[in-house]
């Protein structure tokens, strides 16, 4: 048999063996028709696909992020107790406690408000610091529970002061005010106040100068310089003196 004939004859019988009697075209379209309508579906798929990425229940789920309470904690004021006399080396051992637990950002100030003084003995002049409030310091902090249970923690920090049941008070915004008032002072360059024992109707002795070993009664007290008022009886006669506040003492 001639090979070309053979080959065309196999080509027609391909091209005329279509189920229902159709064509070679009708085939082509069929098969056309089932790739289009294929890719259509595809790629509605892959949209929907895209849409389940874009919503990730991680990125889109805020409230499934966990948010650290101290965050909605504001930082407040609070008075604390502690063993008297002690207020300086509990507080910085406070400060040290924190920073070794890693709790240092919770806190902001640790304050035991102190006030300078002037005090004469023996003749000397000495300038001393006192402490405005003995057995207490004052903490701003947000009060998680770590820091509850590091004060608990620490031997002779006592609990604190004000509140209800496990509830401590902070304090008032206006108590919070004069505090920050003695900060500022004590951070400002005024001479020290000079310390005086004595006050106003107390009755006193002269120890020194003119009127030494004369009685009187105080009448005024001039702190910030140290002078005194002092009403004296001269010959009978009521007399006002003024003195320096270590020229008298308490009878």
């Amino acid at each position: 048999m001639n090979p070309i004939a053979s080959e065309l004859t196999v080509a027609d019988d391909l091209y005329c063996s279509v189920p229902g009697g159709g064509t070679g075209e009708e085939i082509d379209d069929t098969v056309s028709a089932d790739i289009v309508e294929g890719d259509e579906i595809n790629g509605d798929a892959a949209d929907e696909a895209v849409e389940e990425l874009d919503e990730d229940p991680v990125t889109s789920s805020p409230s499934k992020i966990r948010k650290d309470p101290a965050d909605e904690l504001p930082f407040e004021w609070y008075v604390i107790k502690v063993a008297n006399g002690r207020e300086d080396t509990l507080s910085r051992k406070v400060e040290k406690t924190l920073a070794l637990r890693g709790l240092e950002a919770f806190v902001r100030n640790i304050v035991v408000p102190k006030q300078k003084v002037t005090e004469i003995k023996e003749g000397k002049k000495k300038i001393r610091e006192i402490k405005l409030y003995q057995g207490y310091f004052f903490m701003e902090c947000q009060l998680v529970e770590e820091i509850w249970y590091l004060l608990r923690d620490i031997q002779g920090v006592g609990s604190f002061v004000g509140g209800v049941g496990n509830k401590p008070m902070p304090m008032t915004p206006d108590e919070v005010r004069k505090l920050r008032d003695m900060m500022e002072q004590r951070e400002s360059e005024e001479p020290p106040e000079l310390k005086i024992d004595v006050k106003k109707n107390d009755t006193v002795k002269v120890k020194d100068g003119p009127f030494e070993n004369f009685e009187g009664i105080v009448e005024e007290v001039h702190p910030k310089t140290g002078k005194l008022r002092v009403m004296v009886t001269i010959f009978g006669r009521d007399t006002p003196v003024e003195l320096e506040y270590w020229q008298v003492e308490q009878t």
